[in-house]
């Protein structure tokens, strides 16, 4: 029983960053920070396997990337994309997936325009 509760409880957080998110137009406040870092940490517990993400999920974990220093959002990002690649089999991603790793090359294509302008 007590499982089922935290994996309730997981989601719940989850959906509590996306309706923090949604209203403040994917900004939060030092108060609400530990509510999204939380759905972060329960979305990347998730992620391998059979787990594919949810459009919510893509979202907090969209919006949470686009607020990290521009030095880490690549490497993030590149990282949850790995995991996803690396446990889907080929054709089982869900929207959401091909989503973030469309978000990600965006990422890596930031990354090359920077390193060409130093």
């Amino acid at each position: 029983m007590e499982s089922s509760q935290n994996i309730s409880y997981n989601g719940g957080l989850v959906d509590q960053a996306f309706a923090i998110l949604c209203r403040n137009d994917g900004h939060y406040t030092l108060d609400q920070a530990p509510i999204i870092q939380g759905a972060v940490e329960t979305i990347f517990n998730h992620m391998e396997g059979a787990d594919r993400l949810t459009k919510v999920e893509y979202v907090v974990l969209r919006e949470y990337i686009a607020r990290l220093h521009k030095d880490e959002q690549y490497l993030f990002a590149s990282a949850l994309a790995n995991i996803i690649v690396i446990s889907r089999p080929m054709g089982q991603m869900s929207e959401a997936d091909s989503e973030f790793l469309h978000f990600t090359t965006i990422l890596a294509d930031a990354e090359v325009v920077k390193e060409m302008t130093k």
